[in-house]
């Protein structure tokens, strides 16, 4: 059994509702091995609409973890990698948004979310994964080698954002 490492990120334009979510899966065993070059090839990049910065985050890792489980064997235990709270919260929020069936707590059937947190937690029940926390923002010399590649990451989904806006100002 070995340990992959899943590292996801997203970048929204709320005004536009596009986002372009990234991410990069590797054997933890490459992880010392990699140079910034490497890691920018690696990168997987998908644009989101109609989406928003809490919803952009869920996304992005639903889909990463779908494909990574077209690569991973289900023995393999996968680390994901957030700087996003609320994917933090997710696992410890399922047993309420389940008893009250995903509706708010004044009964909404319009839950902000809901088909995204129980799509969430399909994936949770068919993949071994645990979710670790990133800063994002500690200064570069106080970043370790999992800091680095989840910068990458945030870059490469900054840089699709940013590509896509300036396409769409030349038209």
């Amino acid at each position: 059994m070995g340990r992959f490492l899943l590292f996801v990120d997203g970048s929204v334009n709320p005004g536009l509702k596009i986002g372009y979510g990234c991410y990069l899966l590797l054997p933890e065993e490459l992880i010392s091995q990699l140079i910034p070059a490497e890691i920018k090839e690696k990168l997987k990049v998908k644009r989101f609409v109609s989406t928003s910065s809490s919803r952009l985050e869920i996304e992005t890792l639903i889909w990463a973890l779908k494909e990574t489980e077209k690569t991973v064997d289900k023995e393999n235990e996968i680390v994901v990698y957030t700087d996003s709270q609320n994917i933090m919260e997710l696992k410890n929020r399922r047993e309420r948004l389940e008893r009250e069936n995903f509706q708010s707590k004044k009964g909404k059937t319009d839950f902000k979310n809901a088909d995204l947190y129980q799509k969430f937690y399909q994936v949770m029940d068919q993949l071994n994964f645990r979710v670790i926390k990133v800063s994002g923002h500690s200064t570069i010399n106080e970043k370790d080698a999992i800091d680095r590649i989840f910068l990458q990451v945030d870059r490469g989904s900054r840089k699709a954002l940013r590509e896509y806006i300036e396409s769409r100002q030349s038209i």
